[in-house]
């Protein structure tokens, strides 16, 4: 049974933090704990576990807490959060990279794009909502920033995302 709540607790605060993700905000894990009526000191270990493992990363004050790349990763994975979710942030990576390939294809590995110029025609309601997926794809090496609004993509994403076979140059 232990085990079984121990993995109510994670799921249920991955769900939370990937929903503040999805709002591009922090949240406290207090709430999350008291809505489930957990014991506190069982909630903290999960909270622990989910540290070390490094899915997600504690905040600077008041029990608040983000998801990690690697987080987000294992939430979508394991479907923890809606299905609807998952596809529509993955139809917004797909956007970003086939946008940023097409760049790439263009203009050479420096080729760059502002943000809101990568989100017309992603499945987004405003510019800025697609910045969260940017980053998570930065984070995951992907693509990188070429200023603070601009970004490219990695050359060996190109070459994962195109099957490219590059010559080595030396």
């Amino acid at each position: 049974m232990n085990g079984d709540t121990q993995r109510d607790i994670a799921q249920r605060i991955l769900q939370a933090l990937y929903e503040a993700w999805e709002r591009h905000t922090l949240v406290s894990l207090n709430p999350v704990q008291a809505e489930g009526g957990w014991d506190k000191a069982l909630f903290r270990t999960v909270v622990d576990r989910l540290e070390d493992d490094g899915l997600i990363r504690g905040a600077a004050s008041g029990y608040s807490f983000a998801i990690t790349p690697d987080g987000i990763s294992r939430a979508e994975e394991n479907q923890i959060v809606p299905a609807d979710n998952i596809e529509r942030h993955q139809q917004i990576r797909s956007h970003i990279l086939e946008h940023l390939a097409k760049l790439y294809e263009l203009e050479g590995s420096r080729a760059h794009a502002h943000y809101e110029k990568i989100a017309e025609g992603a499945p987004v309601r405003h510019a800025m909502e697609i910045l969260k997926d940017l980053s998570y794809l930065s984070d995951l090496n992907e693509i990188e920033a070429a200023s603070t609004s601009s970004y490219r993509m990695t050359n060996s994403r190109y070459r994962n995302f195109r099957g490219a076979d590059l010559e080595e140059l030396l």
